[in-house]
């Protein structure tokens, strides 16, 4: 955030790693107040990042674009861990909601990335309060604890 409480807004609509944990911890102790489910995708972007550190702005652009493009304006967008994965969380939302959305997103990836691009990034679904799912595309060659907010403190008031 700045001065003015502004969320911070890197690479073209996504929050800063700061400003969206703190949305994340937010959301989750008004998940324990009122009983209303979150869902939080995840992107592992950091192979992907890696390969193509010389054109950053433009990966960042683009995986921006697909992101927002594939998601709700009340959905927050943002780096989860700078460089390496891209948070996105969706209040109100339930383990059946979750396969329009997952689709809707890999279709905005392979339209805004070359196809090798898309391919390498892992997409991941954790529900709050019931974290436990670790499959989207990809997932079993990602170390899962260290997607797991309350295991890295994220979610630790």
């Amino acid at each position: 955030m700045n001065q003015t409480g502004t969320p911070v807004i890197e690479n073209d609509a996504l929050l800063s790693e700061d400003y969206f944990q703190k949305m994340l911890i937010h959301e989750r102790k008004r998940t324990e107040r009122f009983g209303r489910p979150f869902m939080l995708i995840m992107l592992d972007v950091g192979r992907l990042v890696e390969k193509r550190r010389e054109a950053n702005d433009i990966l960042f652009q683009n995986l921006a674009l697909a992101v927002n493009s594939s998601t709700r304006e009340i959905d927050l967008k943002g780096w989860y861990m700078r460089d390496k994965l891209i948070g996105i969380l969706c209040p109100e939302f339930s383990r059946a909601d979750k396969n329009w959305i997952l689709e809707k997103l890999g279709q905005k990836l392979a339209a805004y990335l070359e196809p090798d691009e898309a391919a390498a990034i892992k997409i991941f679904c954790l529900f709050y309060p019931d974290i436990e799912e670790k499959n989207a595309r990809g997932a079993k060659d990602i170390d899962i604890d260290e997607l797991h907010p309350e295991w890295r403190g994220f979610f630790q008031s």
